[in-house]
């Protein structure tokens, strides 16, 4: 995303101090491996999965909803937030900035997973977001989009490594192909996902 260019530029001047050209730079860059889970785009079943699932904080899950939001995509863009830990007094303050940054950022659909998430659910809607589904958990995630999802959908999956938000992939992957048919079943989501 945007909020990695910083690090890359940091990394160019590095190798200059160092008497790197600016091409070894850019080599460098291109070769660098990237760490798994992180901003990691992974093809499914025709939806394209952002795999940010590494761990989250306030402003890393903000930056990672910019990127779902800039990033090219055919259907909808979907994020999958699982709660945030260690934010100790700002807990439900920077859950909730997430949910509204969701909202105000033009998310089209939002799935939070596990009852601290809910607060995250709670911000997206305040902000005025209609599509939001808090599910207990990355079964309940993964089986909602499965109902929802259609090729083409761009979603992103972050939360805190204890959240196992990685699971959703994981089971979205083994499940039947993404099929839901724009306006129908994808805006009438299963009640058992959506009760409390």
């Amino acid at each position: 995303g945007l909020h990695m260019v910083q690090n890359a530029l940091l990394a160019v001047a590095a190798g200059r101090v160092f008497g790197l050209s600016l091409e070894d730079c850019a080599a460098g860059l291109v070769a660098a491996p990237l760490t798994k889970a992180r901003l990691q785009i992974r093809p499914i079943r025709g939806v394209q999965f952002i795999d940010d699932t590494y761990n989250a904080n306030p402003d890393s899950m903000k930056a990672a909803l910019r990127t779902l939001v800039e990033l090219d995509a055919e259907g909808r863009r979907i994020a999958v937030l699982g709660e945030m830990r260690e934010l100790g007094d700002h807990f439900e303050q920077g859950h909730r900035e997430v949910g509204e940054t969701a909202a105000t950022l033009g998310v089209d659909q939002l799935i939070t997973i596990g009852d601290a998430a809910r607060v995250i659910a709670e911000g997206a809607r305040s902000a005025g977001m209609e599509k939001v589904f808090p599910v207990h958990s990355a079964s309940e995630a993964a089986e909602l989009l499965g109902q929802t999802a259609a090729p083409g959908d761009l979603v992103l999956v972050k939360g805190s490594r204890l959240a196992r938000t990685e699971e959703v992939i994981e089971l979205f992957s083994r499940g039947s192909p993404a099929s839901a048919p724009r306006g129908g079943l994808a805006e009438q989501p299963s009640k058992t996902a959506l009760s409390p």
